[in-house]
């Protein structure tokens, strides 16, 4: 179980906390502000003959990546802010058996979620598709490659670190957790919101970074399975002291679910009409909803716990 009030540090003049609050708020300020000054430039540059690729880019996707190379710009001074200075402090060590924790938390993800696939499918929740197109098997397996060890770094590495040492672990799961559901509700919205492009545009960009959130109660279900979902990685991770085993479940629960969503579609109308057993798949078909896939993710998280156990 996760121990609180673990690895303290001195109470320093801002607390870790506050600090890890003024870069989030920093990074919105930055997104807020320069994405309209990064498209007035790229329009200049592509009027002059440069960078034609980003010709018809609408300004949403310079608010986005804005947002994006602000959050690993500024990620930087935050670390020094927090004075880490080795990975040790984030409560990792060197683990010598990452590549079996790897392998046993991708293959138990894969089959856990793909054993709950294939009984939507039997029991005609889901249907199959008349096709799939073969080539996307090599953008699910891209897209689990890069996002699982990316979001397992991020939450579970930098944020459930930073938290767990100035706070204590419990307090450092629960708050990884829960900012690990929100922000998967975080969406730039790709409506044209017209030209010209003015400095309040980036603002108005920003109040609609939540315009795409599910309705309810698809929404709370699908909010529940992210929240079980983070306690259970950060979980794993401080009881490994390492984020392969995350890494692994994470990759296996993002290969389980894209490969059903690319091989059968659910089928209930109205969407919520098996609520609140199943629901439909949210956040870009990632987010299964419902009592019986949350169920899964507890005999899941149990055998974990076993197998941890024993080792």
């Amino acid at each position: 179980m996760m121990q609180g009030k673990v690895g303290r540090i001195p109470r320093e003049k801002v607390n870790p906390l506050t600090k890890i609050f003024l870069y989030l708020a920093s990074v919105c300020a930055v997104g807020i502000v320069v994405s309209p000054v990064a498209y007035w430039i790229c329009q200049w540059l592509i009027g002059e003959g440069w960078l034609q690729m980003l010709s018809g880019f609408p300004f949403h996707r310079y608010f986005t990546r804005t947002l994006q190379v602000a959050a690993l710009t500024l990620l930087v001074p935050l670390v020094f802010w927090l004075r880490i200075r080795r990975i040790e402090d984030f409560g990792i060590q060197r683990n010598e058996q990452w590549g079996k924790e790897l392998c046993i938390g991708f293959s138990a993800a894969f089959a856990c979620l793909s054993l709950l696939g294939c009984g939507y499918v039997f029991s005609g929740v889901y249907g199959l598709r008349d096709s799939w197109e073969w080539s996307k098997v090599f953008q699910i397996l891209a897209t689990a490659a890069v996002v699982a060890p990316l979001e397992e770094i991020v939450f579970r590495g930098v944020i459930l670190g930073l938290v767990s040492r100035a706070f204590g672990t419990v307090s450092g799961g629960i708050f990884s957790a829960a900012l690990f559901a929100l922000l998967h509700f975080v969406k730039p919205s790709k409506t044209d919101l017209g030209d010209p492009v003015t400095w309040a545009s980036g603002w108005e960009q920003f109040v609609l970074l939540f315009s795409g959130l599910p309705p309810f109660p698809v929404s709370a279900y699908a909010a529940a399975t992210l929240f079980f979902v983070g306690l259970f990685l950060a979980w794993t991770v401080v009881q490994t002291r390492s984020l392969w085993l995350a890494i692994g479940l994470h990759a296996g629960w993002i290969i389980a679910q894209q490969g059903l969503n690319g091989v059968a579609k659910y089928r209930a109308v109205p969407k919520d009409a098996l609520l609140p057993w199943i629901g439909e798949s949210v956040v870009s078909g990632a987010v299964p909803t419902g009592l019986l896939p949350l169920g899964a993710l507890l005999f899941l998280w149990g055998g974990i716990f076993l197998w941890l156990r024993k080792r």
